[in-house]
């Protein structure tokens, strides 16, 4: 559900003592009895075992949802816990007044003497606390293991804050829980108005006492380290000491004594602290009741007096208000035409620096266009002188390369020259070496005829001689018996040396050269 409405927080301490006055709200029994003679006196025993109530998640769904508001000042979203914490304060660790059955789990009752109401009660891991402001039937602050829910005195839901007390950013999974521990609390309260107290045994408040004090405790430190808190608590912590100081002390005195009555391991009577309005006497509780009444009605005559300083209070702060809404509303007004002056005068300067930005841009571009122009000049003009040497330059590459070519002519020319001069020689050389050749075949040649000239000469000589001296062995055949045939002429060195090396001129009849 998602917040519905703002709710203003003017002064708790006026909103719940008023509350407080009331006739018809002030009633906390059928029978008209005091919150003293309700008080309820501590026994001794054996400490007896709790049973816890359901954790808010197990608790029944709620009859119908909660309703969210919202705070119209943020600081006024620490007056719930605030309160709930000054209380606590009050009571401190003094023992329950009386304690009462809510289904299995036994619940413990304070009531202030302005009929104001805490409610605890253990669960899994700590306490529930339930505060009422006086003569309500439903908190305006619940107090469970891991969150707090404030409310406002119509039921419907405020803030919730974390387990210290720091208010938490709205979600819809609360508004459930909320509404869960709203209902639970309503049936709380009516049970302690409706069922049989019982006395409070000694040893389960020794027992639990200090897990209640540092609950306490740990609201102070946070307190004490949120910065928002804390300047909520100072700018009300006067009017909060003034309303709960005779509380406080008082129950401060039943602590003490409770301290001292321990330590004696409970012998004795009930100190007379705590049993001062528990367990008295009809005569004792009727003048308790009378002294009540008379504390009521100087009690109502202090807060007549604080409702007619609150009402002037508010009727300053308004006519204050208006006058800072007048004022603040002319300030508007000439902070307007004041805005509106610089606004024009900002539009003017705009407009004067847009012309000259425009002239300026038109002054720079027309500086750009002939600087361009200039440029493009400079640039054909280097374009054309670049031209004119890559012209230049291919010239005398051309010419180069023609001196090369006719440089590469005249010496492949001369090459060849040279190689047709290497190869006439070399036909020579070949020719004479073929002509050397050929006249070496020749005289080889030559030689070799004339050794077979000579040898045939030679064996047609022999051939001759042997006919002859065949002849004439024939013509004297027994003279030629013992006879040796003629050795031949030798032949002579010279001429045969000539035939072995060609040098004969002498003409051959054998040789057929022409």
């Amino acid at each position: 559900m998602r917040p519905s409405q703002a709710f203003s927080a003017v002064s708790w301490i006026a909103l719940l003592a008023l509350a407080g006055c009331n006739p018809a709200a002030n009633t906390t029994a059928s029978n008209g009895t005091s919150p003293v003679a309700l008080a309820m006196p501590l026994t001794t025993g054996a400490e007896t075992p709790v049973t816890p109530a359901p954790a808010a998640a197990a608790l029944p769904p709620a009859p119908k949802p909660v309703r969210v508001v919202h705070v119209t000042r943020p600081e006024d979203n620490y007056a719930y816990v605030e309160r709930a914490y000054a209380m606590s304060n009050a009571f401190g660790d003094a023992p329950p007044d009386y304690g009462y059955d809510y289904g299995p789990t036994h619940v413990w009752a304070w009531r202030g003497r302005d009929n104001s109401v805490r409610l605890v009660e253990p669960i899994d891991g700590g306490d529930r606390y339930y505060y009422y402001r006086p003569g309500a039937d439903q908190p305006y602050l619940v107090r469970d293991y891991d969150n707090s829910y404030g409310y406002d005195d119509t039921g419907e839901l405020v803030v919730v804050y974390d387990r210290e007390g720091r208010p938490l950013p709205y979600d819809d999974r609360y508004a459930d829980r909320a509404a869960r521990e709203l209902s639970r609390a309503r049936g709380v309260y009516a049970a302690s108005l409706n069922t049989q107290r019982r006395e409070v045994r000694a040893a389960n408040w020794a027992a639990r006492r200090s897990q209640i004090d540092a609950a306490r405790a740990d609201w102070a430190a946070q307190q004490s380290r949120e910065a928002e808190w804390r300047a909520y608590h100072d700018a009300h912590a006067a009017e909060q000491a003034a309303y709960w100081q005779g509380e406080q002390d008082r129950r401060a005195r039943e602590a003490m004594a409770f301290t001292d009555w321990q330590r004696r391991d409970y012998q004795g009577p009930l100190p007379a602290a705590i049993g001062a309005r528990r367990g008295a006497d009809p005569a004792q509780q009727q003048a308790l009741a009378q002294q009540h009444q008379r504390d009521q009605i100087a009690a109502q005559v202090r807060l007549d007096q604080q409702r007619a300083d609150l009402q002037a209070q508010q009727r300053q702060q308004q006519a204050e208000q208006q006058k800072q809404q007048q004022a603040q509303a002319e300030q508007q007004q000439r902070d307007q035409i004041a805005a509106q002056a610089r606004q024009d005068q900002q539009r003017a300067d705009l407009q004067a620096q847009q012309r000259q930005q425009q002239a300026e841009q038109q002054k720079q571009q027309q500086a750009q266009a002939e600087q361009r122009q200039r440029d493009q000049i400079a640039a054909q003009a280097r374009q054309d002188q670049k031209r004119a040497d890559q012209q230049a330059q291919q010239r005398q590459q051309l010419a180069e390369q023609e001196k090369q070519q006719k440089a590469q002519a005249e010496q492949r020319a001369r090459q060849a020259q040279q190689q047709a001069g290497r190869q006439a020689e070399e036909r020579q050389a070949k020719q004479q070496a073929e002509l050397a050749q050929r006249q070496a075949q020749e005289q080889q040649a030559r030689q070799q005829a004339e050794a077979r000239q000579a040898q045939q000469h030679q064996q047609a000589l022999a051939q001759a001689q042997a006919r002859q001296h065949q002849q004439q062995a024939a013509a004297h055949p027994q003279a030629a018996a013992p006879q040796k045939a003629p050795h031949a002429p030798p032949q002579n060195p010279q001429a045969k040396g000539n035939a072995h090396h060609g040098h004969d001129h002498h003409d051959d009849p054998h040789d057929q050269r022409q």
